[in-house]
């Protein structure tokens, strides 16, 4: 069971993705918890569904960049940091929102 990041395809099926799994989640939350940052902490509830809107992205993205350059050494964490940093800028690209689904 993973939560998983995406954009949705015209059919509302998700097209891209990215995915956390429990234990990555957990550490990635406690340094979202650590340094405030309210869009991450959105996705606190590992079983819970939740959307980024278009104009959310920018500031998404600056939050993911904050934990990507004070994480730990938590090679775990980087990678997603880094796959996630990468999917954001795809979906602005594309003007497109997220969604996180809980599978």
């Amino acid at each position: 069971m993973s939560l998983d990041i995406t954009t949705l395809g015209k059919d509302g099926k998700p097209e891209f993705w990215v995915s956390i799994g429990l234990d990555v989640h957990e550490r990635f939350l406690e340094l979202a918890e650590f340094y405030n940052l309210q869009l991450i902490q959105r996705l606190s509830d590992y079983w819970s569904d939740v959307e980024f809107e278009v104009h959310e992205l920018s500031a998404f993205e600056t939050e993911i960049e904050t934990l990507r350059d004070t994480n730990d050494k938590d090679q775990r964490v980087r990678d997603f940091l880094e796959n996630l940093l990468s999917f954001v800028k795809f979906a602005k690209s594309k003007n497109e929102k997220l969604y996180a689904i809980a599978d």
